[in-house]
């Protein structure tokens, strides 16, 4: 009897007696050890969430700059097409606006009707200065061919003397190759230099104006920028021309000059080689 009770002693669990304030300890271990828990999820969803609201924000601002890159392209550009009412010749209207054009080519061609004015024109009282002015605009192959257009017979003081001038009229400036060609299309009038007279009667001018179109093809580049100040005044940014050929303008019909009309020699041009 006394070996069964020692055996069933043995075999029970020892209960071990837990104390009212350590209860309340584990079970404040316990609370903290699931707030922390808590805590850490919290944290973890939060720093996914920021993690997706950046990817989104990202994918936002690389479509914003993709529509940006692509607008241009769908953009539709009007052009405005002139036609002169009494030559019928067409040019494209164009603007300069937000500074997108180029600059540089409006340059060159201002300094291309330039060059034009003051090859093309004649006054008898201030030749020597567009002769001046044109030899600071033209390179030493250009500079060589205006002296000997001047000193032909055929040249224009020669011709038109103190009795006639020719005003020239720049109809449009057209850029054939950005490298350096540029086209000039130009109307050019002889008319004595005191107006010729008026009738009243016919309404009409004698001698009469002699109205002729041309074409004139112009290679050129960019030089040096003079240092003398008298060139840099009137060529400030070195536009050289290297070659210049005028061609009549064929798409514009001549005018029909009166009949017993005497002709009026036309202006001379100087050609280069293209």
């Amino acid at each position: 009897m006394a070996l069964l009770q020692l055996k069933k002693k043995t075999g029970e669990k020892k209960v071990k007696n837990v104390t009212a304030k350590q209860a309340s300890f584990d079970f404040v271990k316990a609370s903290k050890e699931f707030e922390n828990s808590r805590i850490g999820d919290i944290e973890r969803s939060r720093l996914i969430a920021w993690r997706i609201a950046g990817a989104s924000m990202a994918c936002f601002v690389m479509s914003a700059v993709a529509i940006m890159l692509m607008t241009p392209l769908k953009q539709t550009v009007p052009y405005v097409v002139r036609i002169d009412n009494n030559t019928g010749a067409t040019d494209i209207v164009t603007t300069l606006n937000d500074a997108k054009s180029n600059y540089g080519d409006e340059v060159s061609k201002f300094f291309a009707a330039q060059y034009v004015r003051l090859i093309e024109g004649y006054d008898w009282y201030t030749l020597q200065s567009q002769v001046n002015q044109a030899m600071m605009f033209s390179d030493a192959n250009m500079q060589s061919q205006l002296q000997k257009k001047y000193a032909m017979p055929t040249a224009p003081h020669k011709l038109y003397k103190n009795n006639q001038r020719v005003n020239v009229k720049i109809n449009n400036v057209s850029i054939i190759d950005p490298k350096g060609i540029l086209q000039v299309r130009f109307t050019t009038t002889v008319e004595p230099m005191n107006g010729g007279t008026y009738n009243v009667q016919s309404n009409t001018i004698s001698p009469e104006p002699q109205v002729t179109n041309h074409i004139a093809t112009i290679g050129y580049d960019y030089v040096n920028v003079p240092t003398l100040d008298d060139v840099r005044l009137v060529n400030p940014l070195g536009f050289t021309v290297k070659t210049y050929r005028v061609d009549d303008d064929a798409s514009i019909q001549k005018p029909t000059a009166p009949a017993g009309a005497q002709p009026t020699p036309a202006a001379t041009t100087q050609s280069g080689a293209m």
